[in-house]
Formats: C-alpha cells, sequence, structure tokens
C-alpha cells in the first residue's frame, strides 16, 4: 500500500557524481578557454568571415579543453547548470579558478 510519509529513496536532490576531480576539470576547462579571450577577438574582427572563423576555433578549443579533462561536454554544461542554481557548488567551483590577474 502506498504511503505518503515514506520518504523516496535517496536525497532527490543530490548531484550526480560531483566529485572534487569533476570541479577541478571543470575550472580546468574553463581557464584554458578564458585565456584565448575570444569574446574580445570577435568583437575586433571586422569581416564576417573573420568572426565566423574564431567562433568555429573557440567551439573547437572548447571541446578540446573538455574532452582533454576527461569530460563530455554534455557532463560539462550538467555541472555548470548544477552550479548556477547550487551556490555551494558555484562556490567550490570558482575557488578551483585562480585569478588571471596575478
Amino acid at each position: 500500500m502506498y504511503s505518503p510519509q515514506s520518504p523516496p529513496p535517496g536525497p532527490s536532490t543530490s548531484a550526480p557524481d560531483l566529485s572534487d576531480q569533476k570541479l577541478s576539470a571543470v575550472a580546468a576547462a574553463i581557464e584554458r578557454v578564458a585565456r584565448k579571450d575570444y569574446r574580445q577577438r570577435i568583437a575586433e574582427a571586422e569581416a564576417p568571415a573573420e568572426k565566423e572563423r574564431i567562433v568555429a576555433e573557440a567551439h573547437n578549443e572548447f571541446t578540446k579543453a573538455v574532452t582533454e579533462q576527461g569530460l563530455s561536454v554534455e557532463e560539462y554544461a550538467s555541472i555548470l547548470d548544477m552550479a548556477q542554481d547550487d551556490h555551494e557548488i558555484r562556490d567550490k567551483l570558482l575557488q578551483r579558478i585562480r585569478p588571471s590577474d596575478k
């Protein structure tokens, strides 16, 4: 018989496999792509073809940075989504990203 007082098995808001290693991998990928400053390069590009080339380069660099850290693009996006919704995860991620103005 169904009992509305029964708790669901396990916590319903638990994050899927969000180890310190995964957070460090996401941070490393973010740092690697951020160093290239693609937004600035796109803004400074004058020709549409040049902008498209920079966007394609950024996409390739992003994919390579993520996969070299042992993550899938979907896993990376999922962790960033979790970080947006959970301040604890966001804080852990931000602690792993080194300030670029050393």
